[in-house]
C-alpha cells in the first residue's frame, strides 16, 4: 500500500466527512478566486463593495456542496464542518481583500471589514447547507406522493 493510501483509509475511520469538507471548501475557494478576480481586474476600487456579495455566494456553493457530498452525519457534526467552510471561504476572500488593497491603493484593509467577511461566510455556507436540505426533503416528500 502507498502512504497516501494509508492515510486516506485513516481520514475515512478518523474523520468520515472529510471528503465533503474538501470539496466544499475547494469549490467555495474557486469561486470567490473566480468572481474577485474578475471584480479586481474590471473594478479593484470597487472589490471592497462586492466582495461580502461574492464570499456570501461562494460560501453558500461550498456549504450546497459540502451537504451534498457528506456520507454520513456523525461526529463532527454538520453545524462544525459548515462552520469550517465557511471561515475558510471568508478568510480567502480576505486574502484577496489584503493582496489589492496592499499591492494596488497601498492600503490596509480594516478590521471591520474582515469581521463582515467572516459574517458573510459564515451566513452563506450556512444558507447553502439550508438550501441543500430543504431540497433533499423535497426529493422525499415528492418520492413518497
Amino acid at each position: 500500500m502507498f502512504p497516501t493510501d494509508v492515510l486516506i483509509e485513516w481520514l475515512d475511520v478518523k474523520f468520515p466527512n472529510w471528503f465533503a469538507l474538501v470539496s466544499g471548501c475547494f469549490l467555495g475557494i474557486l469561486g470567490v478566486l473566480a468572481l474577485s478576480f474578475l471584480v479586481a481586474v474590471f473594478a479593484p476600487d470597487l472589490l471592497a463593495f462586492w466582495m461580502p456579495l461574492l464570499i456570501l455566494f461562494a460560501a453558500s456553493s461550498g456549504g450546497y456542496t459540502l451537504r451534498q457530498k457528506r456520507p454520513t452525519s456523525k461526529n463532527p457534526s454538520p453545524i462544525v464542518l459548515t462552520l469550517a467552510a465557511g471561515l475558510i471561504v471568508a478568510c480567502v476572500g480576505g486574502a484577496v481583500q489584503l493582496g489589492v488593497d496592499h499591492y494596488l491603493f497601498h492600503s490596509r484593509t480594516g478590521l471591520p471589514f474582515m469581521a463582515i467577511y467572516a459574517i458573510c461566510g459564515l451566513a452563506g455556507a450556512f444558507l447553502g447547507s439550508f438550501l441543500r436540505s430543504r431540497y433533499e426533503k423535497l426529493l422525499q416528500s415528492s418520492q413518497q406522493a
